[in-house]
This record gives C-alpha cells, sequence and structure tokens, in this order.
C-alpha cells in the first residue's frame, strides 16, 4: 500500500487542535523542568485518551484491524510531537544516527520527513510487542519522553 507524498506530508503535519501535554512537554523541554512521576502520569492518561479518540474517528471511515489502526494513530501522534519537540525522535533513530541528529536536529527532521511515520510506527511496534492497546502504547510514548530528557544536546546522557 503506497501512499503519495502529499498524504504523508498531510498526515505528519495537520495540527487542527493543541498538541497534547504540549503544556508539559514544553515544561520539561523548554524550561528545564524535570519528568516527574506526576507529569508523566497525567501526560500517559492524555495520551491514551487522545491515541483512543483518534482511532474512533478513523475506524468510523475505513477497515483497518484494531491493531494497526492504533498503531497508526499513535504513530501519528507522536510524529506532531516530533516536529513540535525534536528531541523525541532520539528514541527512535538508532544510535548510530544520533550524532548526525545532534548536529542538526531540524536539519535531521527535514532531511528524513516522509520517513517519519514509518520510523515510528516502527519503534512503537517493537516497544509494544503483544496485545497493542492505547494504554501500551501510551506508555511507549512515556519511554521515548524520558528517553529524550535523559539525552542532553550534546548526546551524553544525564543522571
Amino acid at each position: 500500500m503506497s501512499e503519495e507524498p502529499q498524504n504523508i506530508l498531510d498526515r505528519t503535519t495537520s495540527r487542527s487542535v493543541p498538541l497534547v501535554g504540549e503544556s508539559i512537554l514544553n515544561d520539561i523541554f523548554m524550561k528545564y523542568g524535570t519528568p516527574t512521576d506526576s507529569k508523566m502520569s497525567r501526560l500517559e492518561t492524555m495520551y491514551e485518551s487522545r491515541i483512543r479518540t483518534l482511532a474512533d474517528q478513523k475506524r468510523r471511515n475505513s477497515n483497518i484491524r484494531n491493531k494497526d489502526l492504533l498503531l497508526d494513530c499513535a504513530s501519528d501522534l507522536f510524529t506532531e510531537m516530533v516536529l513540535a519537540f525534536n528531541i523525541l525522535l532520539i528514541g527512535v533513530i538508532s544510535p548510530k544516527e544520533h550524532l548526525k541528529f545532534f548536529f542538526g536536529p531540524t536539519a535531521y527532521i527535514d532531511k528524513h520527513m516522509l520517513e517519519l511515520p514509518d520510523l515510528i510506527e516502527d519503534r512503537l511496534r517493537s516497544m509494544v510487542l503483544f496485545g497493542i492497546d492505547e494504554r501500551k502504547l501510551a506508555r511507549a510514548f512515556i519511554k521515548l519522553i524520558k528517553q529524550a530528557y535523559y539525552s542532553d544536546v550534546s548526546g551524553r546522557q544525564r543522571f
């Protein structure tokens, strides 16, 4: 199944509503806050709910299997998050790509824009092997957020 480039671009860049958890992510990544258990719990609940809502909306217009539909919705949501907070991509790309990414995150994302949804979907699929559901996908988001937090701009790990 091949998508036309325009469909892929629309899929990754359209934001008709505010980004889910944007204020918390902004606090963590832009204001140098910390990913406390309380913040992560709130984000997990928000992401679980948003994935469910997106899947319900898409389910009406398609006959895609539930597991694939959930992965597709989660990939769309995380792609939007990566576009707003580039550092979130660090948990998705291979460690061999980290140096290139840290050298220029925006340029790296621009260069790989069309690949992002597939890279993210593959990473989420590998993180949630069995029994894919909204909660497991939301937990995968939290793991990726924490991984991004512990990687600073020089590529070193925070402790």
